[in-house]
């Protein structure tokens, strides 16, 4: 199984590293830390590859949920 960096992760999933490293934090994409770096396994891109654009159905910002 290929490990890849977050910047080799970014580049496959056409978002930048700083959005990889919010998914990894936000446990939407599951990664190793490794010294100073995280790799991902290539099987776990999968989960967040597929996805609509934008923003989710009715939402609207700085509307309270509630």
């Amino acid at each position: 199984m290929a490990q890849l960096t977050t910047s080799q992760a970014a580049q496959r999933l056409g978002i930048s590293t700083v959005r990889v490293q919010k998914l990894i934090q936000a446990g939407r994409l599951e990664a190793v830390k490794y010294g100073r770096d995280w790799l991902i396994q290539e099987q776990a891109l999968e989960a967040v590859a597929v996805r609509k654009p934008g923003r989710p159905v009715g939402y609207s910002p700085g509307r309270k949920a509630g």
